[in-house]
């Protein structure tokens, strides 16, 4: 009896790349050779190391400031208070003394309060602001014909958050701050960088004006572009002229947000 012989099958090895860089090599290559780094991410996503190193750094930077600039929390409120009562066409003088008792209480209050929400704020930020912003950038895609996954979005906007939005920008504010007289420098600002136009424009300026130079900050420029630069490598269906347009397209309208809020309430 003859019996039919099978050919032999191979097993078939998937091959899977695994990624080049560690998670402090992505870091540095945000800045140097993105590209690279975020078809690294496509690979394989992570979170831990730059979120860690966004709070250290934010914490770090906003307690050597605040000790360099010797911040008088009392003063800032008080003044905040102030610049209010002036839009309202009053001041002190305006005020009875029990309601300029209750003012002192509240700038009182609020100034040994400040001292710990230097410690809360940046946490929460690191925290929440990546979070959104990939939620919104995901759902961009998504809508463009883009198919990626939440974790990835969400590695490549917290590697550009760590490393521009707080690493490059912290080193600037602690030089600057260092450089410059304390006495020139207004930490309520939130930056002591003149990053965009609206920081060249005298203190007369229109305030619409301003707030419409304040959108084209070239520290958002930049992280836009490296997130889109991202986008791109992450995604499926999405070529990196559609991520230019998903990303900016969606500054575009929360810049129009906010300049139109800006023009109805000042």
């Amino acid at each position: 009896m003859s019996t039919v012989e099978t050919p032999a099958t191979e097993d078939k090895q998937v091959y899977e790349p695994k990624p080049k860089y560690s998670d402090f090599q992505r870091l540095i290559g945000t800045l140097a050779f993105p590209s690279e780094v975020f078809n690294d991410i496509n690979i394989k996503p992570n979170l831990l190391l730059p979120l860690v190193m966004a709070i250290v750094v934010s914490l770090a930077s906003g307690l050597i400031i605040i000790e360099r600039l010797n911040v008088n929390w009392e003063n800032i409120y008080s003044k905040a208070f102030d610049e209010q009562m002036a839009k309202q066409g009053k001041s002190r003088a305006d005020l009875s003394q029990q309601e300029k008792d209750a003012l002192d209480g509240q700038v009182k209050t609020m100034a040994k309060v400040a001292p710990y929400f230097v410690y809360i704020n940046p946490i929460l930020f690191c925290l929440a602001f990546p979070a959104i912003l990939a939620a919104v950038f995901l759902a961009g895609a998504t809508l463009m014909g883009g198919a990626t996954l939440y974790k990835k979005v969400l590695s490549v906007v917290i590697h550009v958050f760590a490393m521009v939005t707080i690493f490059v920008q912290s080193i600037l504010n602690i030089l600057i701050a260092f450089l410059k007289d304390p006495k020139d420098l207004d930490i309520t600002k939130g930056t002591l960088i003149a990053s965009s136009p609206a920081a060249l424009m005298p203190e007369n300026a229109s305030k619409i004006l301003v707030s419409i130079l304040s959108q084209f900050d070239i520290f958002t420029i930049w992280s836009l572009i490296l997130i889109s630069i991202g986008l791109a490598a992450i995604s499926k269906n999405l070529s990196k002229k559609l991520a230019f347009l998903t990303i900016f397209g969606l500054w575009s309208i929360y810049a129009l947000v906010a300049i139109s809020l800006k023009i109805l309430f000042s």
